[in-house]
């Protein structure tokens, strides 16, 4: 499921490809896979690294009303979990 992946173009970022039900996310520590969700409300992120030794599920309760890409705070957090960072 990971290799089949295709560079994104009109989704909205952090996502840089997707395939067969995978998007592939740039964070700073290099490519997690996996997959985003929203809805009214809430939003939320389950990704793991290609080796499975960093996984992390986000859960928050902002969503943006128009797909403009990821709230930067949002992000910035959960990059910090899934990197290791305090």
């Amino acid at each position: 499921m990971l290799t089949d992946t295709v560079p994104t173009t009109g989704s909205a970022p952090p996502a840089v490809g997707y395939g067969l039900g995978v998007y592939v996310y740039a964070t700073d520590c290099g490519p997690a896979y996996g997959h985003g969700g929203t809805a009214p409300g809430c939003l939320a992120f389950a990704l793991n690294g290609r080796d499975a030794r960093k996984q992390l599920v986000a859960h928050t309760n902002w969503s943006p009303l128009a797909d403009t890409g990821i709230d930067e705070d949002f992000w910035s957090a959960f990059q910090g979990g899934y990197c290791g960072r305090a």
